[in-house]
């Protein structure tokens, strides 16, 4: 059975190496809607490289973006400098909102670019990705400053309760209670 299923993988391939591109093979088998087959193809890659970012396109386009981020990690083990993989990587993490991640790999991204001396496509996806991730990470910011104050304002109104229980319960609060008039009495009152 598992020989069928590689014979099978295999005769999928052959169309690469006579001339069909493997990502216009994936796009073929993903519009006919045969996205299980597509993920085959890619998983087929002989090279990790190749394989990392076939996956990652395959899944990416089937709408499983925690999928592709873990093929476009996957893929930069094996080539660390791979521009498409950083840039993918990089965007999937700010979509999934694992910001952290994105701040590690981002400057990665950017060297490369620069490294290159591209001002073109590259240059203005790096803009936009840095862009994207300083907007996350000053929303992140304001998040943790609400929340804090939000700690702080809770933290005073518990102390401030505490306060107000210890002074009831000391003699003098207690002996204050005692000498205030009931509900519906008043002290001017015969």
């Amino acid at each position: 059975m598992r020989l069928a299923a590689c014979l099978s993988v295999a005769a999928s391939v052959a169309p690469v190496a006579r001339g069909q591109g493997l990502f216009d093979q994936l796009q073929e088998l993903q519009a006919a809607g045969e996205i299980s087959r597509a993920l085959e193809v890619a998983n087929a890659c002989d090279e990790p490289l190749q394989r990392a970012q076939a996956r990652l396109f395959v899944l990416h386009h089937a709408g499983d973006l925690a999928g592709a981020l873990t093929a476009g990690l996957d893929g930069l083990r094996a080539a660390p400098e791979d521009m498409w993989l950083l840039e993918r990587s990089t965007t999937l993490a700010l979509d999934l909102g694992a910001t952290e991640l994105a701040l590690e790999l981002l400057p990665r991204f950017e060297a490369q670019v620069g490294d290159l001396g591209q001002d073109g496509t590259w240059s203005a996806q790096a803009a936009d990705l840095r862009s994207r991730t300083d907007a996350r990470t000053i929303q992140i910011d304001r998040v943790r400053r609400s929340l804090t104050r939000a700690r702080t304002v809770a933290a005073l109104a518990g102390l401030m309760a505490l306060a107000c229980l210890v002074w009831a319960c000391s003699p003098r609060g207690a002996r204050a209670s005692q000498e205030a008039p009931s509900s519906g009495a008043h002290a001017l009152d015969p």
